[in-house]
């Protein structure tokens, strides 16, 4: 895999929402088809999550994408509200 992208947010924290939008537009698709293939989910939850409309529910979802992108578990997703990874066992 490539080395983690080095853009960062305005704040100084990057998410996963801007990883996405750093990306130049054509492996843009390669990324969410390997997020679909690592997690095992299809390509409209993985774009839910890139667009911050529902976080994924496994904590392992969270490890992948924290490997997958050089970013901090904790700040893959902004955190405005009381959403939270709720267990291993639940899905997506």
């Amino acid at each position: 895999m490539e080395k983690p992208n080095t853009f960062e947010a305005q704040d100084g924290k990057m998410t996963l929402m801007d990883y996405y939008q750093s990306i130049p537009k054509y492996p843009k698709q390669d990324f969410i088809k390997e997020i679909c293939k690592r997690c095992d989910v299809n390509e409209n939850t993985v774009r839910n999550w890139l667009a911050g409309r529902n976080l994924p529910q496994k904590a392992s979802y969270l490890r992948t994408l924290s490997e997958m992108t050089g970013i901090p578990e904790e700040n893959l997703f902004e955190r405005d509200n009381d959403k939270s990874v709720l267990s291993e066992d639940n899905n997506h």
